[in-house]
């Protein structure tokens, strides 16, 4: 499954994936595209909003995949 993750305000948000910790900021009006890989139980994987951005919780035992606005993939293990 994929799915956008869009700043849409005027400021950026910070994207937290976890478990890894890898952090991203998406400026705003900038977005992400993530990738769950299928997942083996009944959660596909979480989003947690909080004042300080999203944290997005991988499926059990698998690595989502990340791309930027323009294309270049991102390591979902941190910069």
């Amino acid at each position: 499954m994929k799915f956008l993750i869009q700043a849409s305000g005027d400021a950026p948000v910070i994207v937290t994936f976890e478990p890894s910790g890898a952090e991203y900021s998406i400026g705003a009006g900038d977005h992400m595209v993530v990738e769950w890989p299928d997942a083996d139980g009944p959660l596909m994987g979480t989003i947690q909003h909080s004042p300080t951005g999203l944290t997005v919780g991988e499926p059990s035992g698998r690595m989502a995949r990340i791309w930027n606005s323009s294309g270049a993939e991102l390591s979902i293990l941190g910069q």
